[in-house]
This record gives structure tokens, C-alpha cells and sequence, in this order.
């Protein structure tokens, strides 16, 4: 049985994990940060993914929300585009840059940003590096960090 405050700590040390991993990866886009750049000012904005919110649920899709819950998910769709679901609305589709994918890794602890693999669509082998990028959950804009 977890004791009051160890979820939240668990959540925390998975993001923190997660944001270590971004930094040791941060060589993948670019080939490397500019000598005596500082992590936040090596990072890169240059992924202009943009969302799209359906009018209405695409056909087929099942919410894996109870109703009436304002919990929000991300999921890969029947034609290999990231979405996000707020509750059970309809999905918005957050759509990668020409030639990349994205795939959800984990949220951060306040739900605002989603931490998404940026990868090639059509990867030449197993060892094709691949980035990481932040989603805004409220916008569905994607920034390469890596």
C-alpha cells in the first residue's frame, strides 16, 4: 500500500527521468548542442507540428474515459497520427512535421505537456535516431526539444 504523497513522488521522479533522458538525447536532431551551449538554449523550436480538432469523433472511436471525466489521454490513430482526448471530446489530432512521427511517452505532472518520441515516419533501421518533442496539451503545438 503507497502512503499518502508517494504517488506524487513517483510521478515526479518519472518526469524527472524523463527530462534526463531528453537532455542525454539531445544530440539526435542536430548532431550535437553548439560548443558552451547551455540545455535550454541548445534546444530546438524548430518542429511546427500543428493540431486539429475533429467536428466530430472519428468512426470507430471508443473513449477510454469514464463519462463525465475530464482526464486527458494521447493514443495513435488508425492512420499513425498522435491525438489527444480531453474527457471524451473529440480527439485532436496533433500532427508531426513532414517525414516524422510522434507517439506519446508520458505526461508531466500538471497535465500541461506531453513528452512525445519525434521520429522518422520511415525509419531506414532499428539505430535511426529518433528525438523528443513537448506537446502543449491545452494547443496541441508541438516543440522539438531534442
Amino acid at each position: 500500500m503507497t502512503q499518502p504523497g508517494q504517488s506524487e513522488s513517483r510521478l515526479a521522479l518519472v518526469w524527472s527521468i524523463c527530462l534526463t533522458l531528453a537532455l542525454a538525447l539531445a544530440s539526435c536532431a542536430s548532431g550535437g548542442a553548439p560548443s558552451g551551449a547551455s540545455p535550454s538554449s541548445s534546444a530546438s523550436v524548430s518542429a511546427s507540428a500543428s493540431a486539429t480538432h475533429a467536428s466530430t469523433p472519428p468512426r470507430g472511436f471508443v473513449c477510454a474515459n469514464l463519462p463525465g471525466s475530464s482526464a486527458t489521454y494521447a493514443y495513435i490513430d488508425a492512420d499513425g497520427q498522435m491525438a489527444l482526448v480531453k474527457g471524451c471530446a473529440a480527439p485532436m489530432v496533433v500532427r508531426a512535421r513532414a517525414d516524422r512521427e510522434l507517439s506519446p511517452i508520458a505526461f508531466s505532472p500538471s497535465g500541461a505537456w506531453l513528452l512525445a518520441w519525434d521520429g522518422l515516419s520511415n525509419a531506414p533501421g532499428p539505430d535511426t535516431p529518433a528525438c523528443l518533442a513537448l506537446v502543449a496539451v491545452s494547443s496541441g503545438h508541438a516543440n522539438e526539444i531534442l
